[in-house]
């Protein structure tokens, strides 16, 4: 079960600058243009940590193989019970892992972090610094 926090209105105005990851074009469709390229392009891993922007001002992170995918079921209304009544939904990041386990592990790390930590990690993600290697030297994890 997925955690939120409130997104400080720093880390909500870079989002809104075009640094997030998912346009909202419509509601039910996501179409992900990640800063650091779209994590389902060229990753063969296909397991995916990924945080979104909720319209209430949360944050929730989830797992998935395709976030592109996940992202516009969120926003059908048909994702997680969190996210349902706190539409639309805008990707910020997603970081690409080999197993699903190692998805999962960063996707549970991530959640005991407090509001400022998730903010601090997740804008390094918009600047540009793969989400990968963010976490990896939060998390101590290998490096992708």
């Amino acid at each position: 079960m997925a955690r939120a926090a409130k997104v400080s209105e720093g880390a909500a105005a870079r989002a809104e600058e075009g640094a997030s990851l998912a346009d909202g074009s419509a509601e039910g469709e996501a179409s992900v243009a990640v800063a650091a390229g779209n994590p389902a392009e060229g990753a063969a891993s296909g397991h995916f940590m990924y945080v979104l922007a909720c319209a209430d001002g949360t944050l929730y992170t989830g797992y998935a193989v395709d976030v592109a995918q996940r992202v516009a079921v969120h926003n059908a209304g048909k994702g997680a019970k969190y996210t349902r009544p706190r539409r639309p939904v805008r990707l910020l990041a997603a970081a690409s892992f080999a197993t699903k386990h190692d998805a999962m592990s960063a996707e549970a790390r991530f959640k005991r972090l407090n509001r400022a930590e998730k903010e601090a990690l997740v804008g390094q993600a918009i600047e540009g610094r793969p989400f990968e290697s963010v976490l990896a030297e939060r998390f101590g994890l290998a490096r992708p």
